[in-house]
């Protein structure tokens, strides 16, 4: 029998940067949207860019279920950045890029892989800009 190896590639992605910033409710835009395998099942990272004040310029990501109807935080934030949800429509995900909003962040806590405690901020609920 004869022994072959299956070669194996995987294209090396830049990860989604985001940083750490006070609890609090800030202008943001949309600047990035991935879809991402969580635990759980999917779910799409929503970056948001701070537009206003000190935390300006900073990234901060929040997860929402891969799913959309009326019940699930997609929808919700979907809705509240603007976007006309009908049932049966198919969405473009990306047509939210660049929009505006506010977001309140929260600090979430985790464990890394050398045992430190990590914080990290939220998005817990993006606001009507």
């Amino acid at each position: 029998m004869e022994n072959t190896k299956e070669q194996l590639t995987l294209t090396v992605e830049q990860g989604t940067k985001a940083d750490f910033v006070s609890d609090n409710v800030y202008a943001a835009q949309v600047s990035d949207i991935q879809k991402v395998t969580m635990e759980f099942g999917d779910a799409l990272r929503i970056s948001f860019k701070i537009q206003e004040g000190a935390e300006a310029g900073k990234t901060v990501t929040g997860l929402a279920k891969y799913a959309l109807n009326e019940k699930t935080k997609l929808y919700n934030w979907l809705k509240v950045i603007g976007l006309n949800l009908p049932v049966g429509q198919a969405v473009d995900l990306h047509s939210i890029l660049g929009k505006r909003c506010r977001v309140l962040t929260k600090t979430r806590t985790k464990g890394s892989t050398s045992g430190e405690i990590m914080k990290y901020s939220n998005v817990a609920e993006v606001l009507p800009a």
